[in-house]
């Protein structure tokens, strides 16, 4: 997962761990950090072909 990573509550640095690191790392250098919800990937548009095989029933 994906954390941002704050000092002082300015961003400093964004990472990919597992929170128990994040956890760890944050509190022996003096950091808080807030997990990232994921952006969902956007469905790919349909090619040309796709819609005409839809439109004619393929």
């Amino acid at each position: 997962m994906d954390y941002y990573i704050y000092e002082n509550g300015q961003l400093i640095n964004t990472i990919v761990a597992d929170e128990a690191f994040v956890t760890s790392y944050c509190k022996d250098n003096g950091y808080t950090y807030e997990a990232v919800e994921p952006t969902p990937e956007p469905e790919p548009e349909p090619t040309d072909t796709e819609v005409l095989n839809a439109l004619l029933g393929v």
